[in-house]
């Protein structure tokens, strides 16, 4: 599977967990990005490519032997969540919290944990 295509996937899991749990409702109305609201400061959502690029310079930046561990998912979870709702999203409460609760629903199953760290590898 290609990178781009499981940033896709993961974010369309992270879009279902949200609605599961409701808190994506309150994310979304309070991290709106100039990207989601034309003329404001002319920011734009960066694309797949820069997200990966992104995420990638982060997880390099820890030892080599967490690159594929928790603290390299977590560092996904946390961009991808902000990438998808804003860095708005970042100062909600609750970020943390959800965030590790995505985070251990990735890596507390075998098969997903599994194929989640050969995409880590892969980016």
């Amino acid at each position: 599977m290609d990178p781009i295509n499981s940033l896709n996937q993961i974010s369309q899991l992270f879009r279902k967990k949200l609605s599961e749990k409701q808190i994506g409702s309150e994310l979304k109305t309070g991290a709106q990005t100039a990207a989601e609201k034309p003329g404001a400061g002319g920011a734009s959502k960066l694309s797949s490519d820069e997200i990966r690029n992104l995420i990638k310079n982060r997880i390099n930046a820890l030892d080599p032997e967490e690159r594929d561990g928790q603290q390299a998912a977590l560092i996904f979870v946390e961009s991808i969540l902000a990438w998808e709702f804003g860095d708005a999203v970042l100062k909600d409460p609750k970020f943390s919290e959800m965030s590790k609760e995505v985070q251990l629903s990735i890596t507390g199953s075998g098969d997903n944990w599994t194929s989640f760290q050969q995409m880590l590898r892969s980016l």
